[in-house]
């Protein structure tokens, strides 16, 4: 891979990942109601998704992707559902006085899970990148460097991304102090949530 195709390649990943979808909902409404280090755990399971989908690709699984379609189409019914349960759970959680860290409850891998089922729970990402890695690469003479730097790529470009969404939805958090505005937050933050799920349940 040249210089050039690298920096194609983060350009490219950089701006799709700016498009607002059931990942940034899931990212901006986990940093509203929890904080920064909810956001970047969520990120860390959506990155960690596009992996699985850029290996399957690169590795020549492509076929066996296609054999278990049905079931990634499970895990999306069952991502959007998890995304749903989160947003009942953030709608209906109690705030109190000086609680400025919103909701707890949500474990390191709850967030993860949050975040990889929203990455899995899309069955046509990995048929995006089978069209959009030929554009930039040969398949038939990657590297396990090539291999290497992809990812690298995309933890950078996804990754950069995402946290910025939540280092922004955070910062709302951080600039409301009574209970009544945070219980507010977290409702806003539940309906995003739910969005989220929907767009995921509903996206073909």
């Amino acid at each position: 891979m040249t210089l050039t195709t690298a920096f194609a390649l983060f350009g490219a990943m950089f701006v799709l990942a700016l498009i607002p979808g059931p990942g940034v909902f899931a990212v901006v409404a986990r940093s509203m109601s929890s904080g920064f280090r909810h956001g970047a755990i969520t990120t860390l399971g959506i990155v960690a998704g596009d992996y699985v989908f850029i290996v399957l690709t690169v590795s020549g699984l492509v076929a066996l992707a296609n054999t278990m379609g049905s079931f990634f189409v499970i895990l999306k019914y069952l991502g959007a559902a998890y995304l749903l349960w989160l947003a009942i759970s953030l709608w209906r959680a109690e705030v109190h006085s000086g609680d400025i860290q919103g909701v707890k409850d949500f474990s390191f891998m709850s967030n993860f899970l949050t975040g990889l089922f929203t990455t899995l729970g899309n069955p046509k990402a990995i048929l995006f990148y089978i069209g959009f890695f030929p554009t930039f690469l040969d398949l038939s003479t990657i590297s396990v460097l090539d291999v290497s730097l992809i990812l690298f790529i995309a933890t950078i470009a996804i990754g950069s991304v995402k946290l910025g969404y939540a280092f922004v939805a955070s910062n709302t958090r951080r600039l409301i102090s009574s209970p009544r505005a945070q219980k507010s937050t977290n409702r806003v933050a539940s309906c995003i949530m739910a969005c989220s799920g929907v767009l995921l349940a509903v996206k073909s």
